[in-house]
């Protein structure tokens, strides 16, 4: 395996007296009032912090329900026994099957070596927008075609060592521009929104794609040295910038990985590609 440089061009104070009557508003009791709301204000704070999200377990006895059915409990249980509460993060530490509803859905938990279906179905709506993917070690979560809510500050990011399969990323109104961070493992995508429509991160980690499409990222930093496998032959059209380090990608593909975008960061010297198997990887844009 070798590397190659990229050519510069291819890749008052209070109340106060009213003399005339003899009337003179008391400052002492407004003052001790103002005192007595401060301290109260003030115990509230420490007293009633922000409600954490809760954690919701899903049901560990393989059993196959609705998002929505009352397959949850905290801490896990064989049956679950109590019903989503929206918002709350999604904890599976089993084998499932789900069929997703309609929900507001906090951050993801997939545990080592468990293998997660979610069948897509109604909208999804993150909160917090920007949604964490946590897929544990040899972990699978197939979650493929959600369509999203439309809010443009919504987005993902993917952790753990695991796989996540997108598919397509939902249909056109599943805007999501809200960004899409790679931090480690795999994500499979299907479908030019399988990587968002707002900016792309690349950390590290693997993106597995099996062909012909134009993502919709708007623009791409690369973090770390990544991976791509699959087949087919896909574009990136979005500006990319380097950090000014050195970064390898590594293309495994049997098809093409097209970079049309120019990148900031590097020079002919600071981004290199290493290319693997029968893959073609071409960074077309101008190098600054």
């Amino acid at each position: 395996m070798k590397n190659h440089p990229l050519p510069n061009q291819q890749v008052s104070s209070l109340p106060g007296t009213r003399v005339g009557l003899a009337f003179k508003l008391p400052r002492r009791p407004l003052l001790r009032c103002s005192g007595l709301a401060l301290i109260a204000s003030f115990a509230a704070l420490v007293l009633c912090p922000p409600l954490a999200r809760a954690d919701l377990y899903w049901r560990t006895d393989g059993t196959s329900a609705s998002w929505t059915s009352t397959s949850w409990s905290d801490p896990a249980s064989t049956t679950g026994g109590t019903g989503w509460t929206s918002g709350s993060d999604a904890i599976f530490t089993q084998n499932s099957t789900v069929s997703f509803a309609t929900s507001t859905v906090g951050n993801v938990t997939v545990a080592d070596g468990k293998t997660v279906t979610v069948t897509q179905g109604g909208v999804l709506t993150n909160s917090p927008l920007i949604a964490t993917y946590d897929i544990g070690d040899g972990a699978t979560l197939t979650w493929t075609n959600q369509n999203t809510s439309n809010s443009t500050a919504a987005g993902f990011i993917k952790n753990g060592n695991g796989t996540w399969n997108r598919g397509t990323g939902g249909d056109s109104n599943s805007n999501a521009s809200g960004g899409f961070t790679l931090n480690a493992g795999t994500v499979i995508v299907s479908g030019a929104r399988g990587l968002g429509n707002g900016s792309l991160t690349i950390n590290g980690g693997t993106i597995q794609s099996n062909g012909g499409h134009t993502f919709s990222v708007t623009g791409l930093t690369v973090g770390g040295n990544f991976d791509l496998t699959g087949a087919g032959n896909d574009i990136f059209t979005a500006p990319i910038t380097l950090g000014n380090a050195t970064r390898v990608i590594t293309n495994n593909t049997s098809g093409n990985r097209t970079f049309n975008g120019a990148t900031t960061g590097g020079s002919t010297t600071d981004m290199y590609l290493v290319v693997g198997g029968s893959g073609n990887t071409t960074l077309n844009g101008t190098i600054s």
